[in-house]
């Protein structure tokens, strides 16, 4: 089996609000310390897994368009 490459935490309260998200490279051994928080409710743990066929590769080599950063930017 795979093991995930990172963990998506994801922190809710008791209105189902999301409070805090974060990527963790590592699985934690104890989580006791996020349930004794008051406002969490529950936490989410997703394993996350690299798809190497989607990765982009960029080079200092690859220029820019200077024409459309000044139009993202609206000429300022």
């Amino acid at each position: 089996m795979k093991m995930p490459d990172a963990w998506l935490y994801e922190e809710y309260d008791s209105n189902n609000t999301l409070r805090a998200k974060y990527i963790w490279f590592f699985l934690p051994a104890d989580l006791t310390h996020v349930t004794r928080l008051k406002d969490v409710h529950h936490f989410d743990l997703t394993p996350l897994y690299l798809d190497i066929k989607e990765k982009k590769r960029y080079s200092k080599e690859q220029k820019f368009n200077s024409k459309k950063l000044v139009e993202a930017f609206c000429g300022h």
